[in-house]
């Protein structure tokens, strides 16, 4: 079974005509898994499923609707609804 993280690189690489490599999974642990935050521009964090979602908290409603606004044709060719 893929990790969502997995399913989204392959959409993402195939966008641009390339596939992920093979260590992409182990990429992916490493990073989102790590002993220790790397920072706040850090690409690892200890727990990922902690993390990941914080910015949810830190933004106001309009914020989102603007995020969602800009981004939306992005949103959607991953399959998503803005």
């Amino acid at each position: 079974m893929k990790i969502s993280s997995q399913v989204t690189a392959e959409k993402i690489y195939s966008m641009f005509g390339d596939v992920p490599s093979k260590s992409w999974p182990q990429f992916v642990a490493k990073h989102m898994h790590a002993s220790k935050n790397g920072g706040y521009f850090g690409v690892s964090v200890n727990n990922a499923t902690e993390t990941a979602p914080k910015w949810q908290k830190q933004i106001s409603a309009n914020q989102t609707i603007e995020i969602n606004r800009i981004c939306a044709d992005v949103i959607q060719a991953f399959g998503f609804s803005p």
